[in-house]
């Protein structure tokens, strides 16, 4: 790290510089330094969450007031807002394995649509994924897996994505940047009452450069 005055021919700089370098300033001197990345940007840990937390945020905004006000007890109890409460349960849920769920509280009733089929093709740095719900019923969201192997049961670390299910047909998504390799995955669904249910059914797939 290099100590500058007047950084880049001006009287201050801060920020990045091409994604290379990183200008910034601490106790009244400035500094000049290259920009770190973390080491692991794509955990699997990292990408469940981000998967859970993608699929929750939009779904707050779905439901009536009613629904929303479910969650205001809870959050009185530890002070927080009613939507960080639910972020929060449904949170702790996903990391048990449980149900996401739309009310509080979870009651885990229902009935959950089987897609007939669950199709997934590997491309070029790509893997597609097709789901097809003929039933609906109270399906919420469809959790999609990586896993390690043929048979292999899935942890929270291993949901790649969940995908908002709120009517029959067709459901896609497509997972890029993929490096090259052979991948398994496996499907599990949850209601919007927190039901949740494993398919056992894997597929494997071939991404190429």
């Amino acid at each position: 790290m290099v100590k500058l005055t007047g950084p880049a021919a001006s009287m201050a700089a801060a920020g990045s510089l091409a994604d290379l370098l990183t200008f910034s300033s601490s106790k009244g001197k400035r500094y000049l330094k290259r920009k770190s990345k973390p080491k692991q940007p794509r955990t699997k840990p990292q990408v469940s969450i981000r998967a859970a937390m993608g699929f929750l945020s939009p779904q707050w905004k779905v439901p009536i007031q009613t629904i929303r006000d479910s969650w205001i007890p809870s959050a009185a109890a530890t002070q927080i807002s009613p939507f960080n409460a639910y972020v929060s349960a449904n949170c702790l849920r996903h990391r048990n394995m449980q149900g996401l769920h739309l009310a509080y509280p979870a009651s885990e009733l229902g009935f959950i649509a089987s897609p007939v089929s669950f199709t997934v093709t590997g491309h070029v740095r790509r893997v597609h994924f097709l789901l097809d719900i003929t039933n609906l019923n109270q399906n919420w969201g469809l959790y999609i897996h990586w896993v390690s192997g043929n048979s292999i049961q899935p942890t929270w670390e291993d949901t790649l994505h969940i995908i908002p299910t709120y009517s029959n047909g067709i459901h896609e998504w497509d997972w890029r940047d993929v490096p090259a390799g052979t991948y398994w995955f496996t499907d599990s669904r949850t209601t919007y009452t927190g039901k949740f249910e494993r398919v056992n059914r894997w597929r494997s797939v071939v991404v190429t450069d």
